[in-house]
């Protein structure tokens, strides 16, 4: 499919943030209309959707449990809260219920906790990290002393934390373990460092950083140790996502004077950085395959988002949503 044919499709949708299940059969993603947000399901087999929950607020935060068999999110019940729904559409449930905030809920691998971050003493200054069962009971604190964390990501081997902490106006990484609660500072900028991600074998963490003015992606060490910047400007990057294998860092980029942003990939060390979609849209939050062979990624086409899929060798270029067949 060319890229003036892909254009061509475009109607009147807003389709933003698709997530691989991990069988690879279906996808999660948002749909917005007016004052309405849906979080939408679309198996690709068939390509048929289905809705799982709308609403007039805030919707974010939404993926499969590690089996495939549960979808967490978080919805707007007069504050944020998370929820919980079956992989097919059924049982849906809030499990949390808190005045202020519950969010960014993230399974462990065995599938038998979820790890957020709650505004549970009801100070917001003082958001910290949390666990708790998947049906939202003995829900616990992580950490023993009281300092503003949150967007945990939790390690493979299910022993550590990746979180974010505001200490003296900047926004530094943390690791904190699950067994005893012990942290560790991983950055000392003095600009923000935002979104640390796990490679697959918990050797090292990727993330983006503004020292320069703009985004950059770094990469150190699991102890913190290695920092090294691997994009630098005048480009801007985003939301670095390793594939399964750990081989490949897909991100998204953009030049000062370009509207839009660009799939890009690199190596596990930052080389060998080439342009993915190469095109005049808008490409941004890449999701890969559960095999490593695709990426699925949302694209503003004219005035609107769709959804779109692409192989890592930049062939086999195609549009998901909105299906035309």
């Amino acid at each position: 499919m060319t890229d003036q044919e892909i254009m061509a499709t475009s109607t009147e949708y807003n389709l933003q943030g698709p997530h691989y299940s991990p069988d690879g059969k279906s996808l999660l993603y948002k749909s917005k209309e007016d004052t309405v947000t849906r979080l939408m399901k679309i198996s690709l087999d068939d390509l048929v959707e289905e809705m799982l929950y709308e609403t007039n607020g805030y919707l974010c935060c939404y993926q499969f449990s590690r089996d495939g068999q549960q979808i967490t999110f978080n919805g707007n019940d007069g504050d944020l809260e998370v929820f919980r729904i079956n992989s097919d559409g059924t049982n849906l449930q809030k499990i949390t219920d808190n005045e202020l905030h519950d969010g960014g809920a993230s399974w462990t691998y065995d599938n038998e906790k979820l790890v957020l971050t709650s505004v549970h003493n009801g100070d917001f200054n003082l958001a910290g990290i949390y666990w708790m069962n998947p049906n939202g009971t003995e829900k616990r604190r992580l950490h023993s002393l009281d300092f503003r964390a949150f967007d945990p990501s939790v390690s493979h081997d299910g022993k550590e934390v990746l979180a974010q902490h505001v200490e003296d106006g900047n926004l530094n990484i943390f690791r904190i373990s699950i067994g005893d609660g012990s942290y560790q500072k991983m950055t000392s900028s003095d600009s923000a460092d935002w979104y640390p991600e796990w490679s697959p074998d918990d050797r090292t963490i990727a993330f983006r950083n503004n020292e320069s003015g703009d985004w950059d992606i770094f990469l150190m060490n699991r102890d913190g140790s290695n920092l090294r910047k691997v994009t630098s400007s005048p480009q801007e990057d985003r939301v670095p996502v390793w594939s399964p294998d750990g081989s490949l860092i897909a991100y998204q980029s953009r030049m000062p004077d370009q509207d839009g942003f660009d799939i890009w990939l690199m190596d596990s060390e930052g080389k060998q950085q080439r342009n993915l979609t190469q095109d005049e849209f808008d490409n941004q939050n890449p999701n890969w395959s559960p095999d490593g062979k695709s990426l699925v990624y949302s694209s503003k086409i004219g005035k609107v988002w769709q959804l779109m899929s692409i192989d890592a060798d930049g062939s086999g270029k195609r549009l998901i949503l909105p299906n035309k067949n």
